[in-house]
């Protein structure tokens, strides 16, 4: 005698071993996700644990199937329901645990800076790393706005270069290899402020022409030689560009005139007051503390 089968009966063994497999899949798939997000947390085996503090996923959805599943349509549909609630379930968690330990770049330790108390600042002649000459001048007459603002004293550029002419030093490489003391003991200054530029200027690409700034900076206690803070800041004109509408010529002859433009009118003037002030600006998250002479003073630093 033959026995006649349900086709779906024949394939019900199967769905074990079906389920699994998608949610292997499924796995993958979500860790590849996470850790194209960068995260830390480790596998998303690790993620699932801390969210259910459970079985892994693949253990989960392969669970026996109620009392009340006779049918095999009815096992599909439980096993699909299953599979469908884990893994919305596991991208939710994923997404809430990514948002909660995302990793902040740490705050600036402002020990030695509230010890020391500073109150007048001198600032050197920028170090000019970049190929154009115009950049230590650009840098250097507009770093002491912001330190001014920032509630400081700041020693004039004008007098502080030509005392340090008066005695030979004509150079900002020369001006930093000043001892810390010496300089204490010609300006009267409480702490001194080195300054690097290390890009200024035009720099033209294919279908692009970009002015960047960037500047690196330190605070240095005249009294202790101690480092009190130091920090980095960037301006670009490519932030405030819009988009071209004259097609490919049109980008082309954009970009020649800018550059053009930039370089006979030191448009990277503009964008060194713009770095200055975000560098030595305050108060600043990670930046300098507010001096004695702002009402922002003796407040803590920005978290944020």
């Amino acid at each position: 005698m033959t026995m006649i089968l349900d086709p779906a009966v024949e394939r019900l063994p199967l769905a074990g071993s079906t389920w699994r497999s998608l949610s292997f899949g499924l796995t993958k798939t979500i860790n590849r996700w996470v850790i194209t997000l960068g995260t830390r947390l480790g596998s998303v085996q690790q993620i699932l644990r801390r969210c259910f503090s459970l079985q892994p996923l693949s253990l989960r959805l392969v669970a026996p199937c109620p009392t009340h599943c006779t049918t095999p349509t009815q096992v599909r549909s439980t096993a699909q329901s299953r599979l469908n609630r884990s893994g919305w379930a596991a991208l939710v968690c994923a997404v809430a645990l990514l948002s909660g330990c995302a990793t902040r770049v740490p705050s600036h330790d402002y020990t030695a800076f509230i010890k020391a108390k500073p109150a007048t600042l001198l600032v050197l002649p920028p170090l000019n790393e970049s190929p154009d000459i115009k950049a230590t001048p650009g840098v250097w007459s507009q770093a002491t706005l912001p330190l001014a603002e920032a509630g400081y004293y700041v020693l004039p550029v004008t007098l502080v270069d030509e005392t340090f002419r008066q005695n030979g030093i004509s150079t900002a490489q020369d001006a930093h290899e000043v001892a810390p003391r010496k300089l204490q003991e010609f300006f009267g200054a409480d702490a001194a402020v080195y300054l690097k530029v290390t890009q200024y200027g035009t720099r033209y690409t294919v279908l692009a022409s970009e002015t960047r700034v960037t500047i690196e900076g330190r605070i240095v206690d005249l009294r202790s030689d101690e480092l009190l803070w130091q920090g980095s800041a960037v301006a670009s004109s490519t932030e405030e560009q819009q988009q071209s509408q004259g097609g490919l010529i049109g980008l082309l002859v954009t970009a020649v005139v800018k550059q053009i433009a930039s370089t006979v009118s030191d448009a990277s003037y503009r964008y060194a007051g713009v770095a200055n002030q975000r560098l030595l600006g305050a108060p600043r998250y990670n930046g300098i503390l507010a001096g004695p002479r702002s009402p922002h003073h003796g407040k803590p630093p920005v978290t944020r």
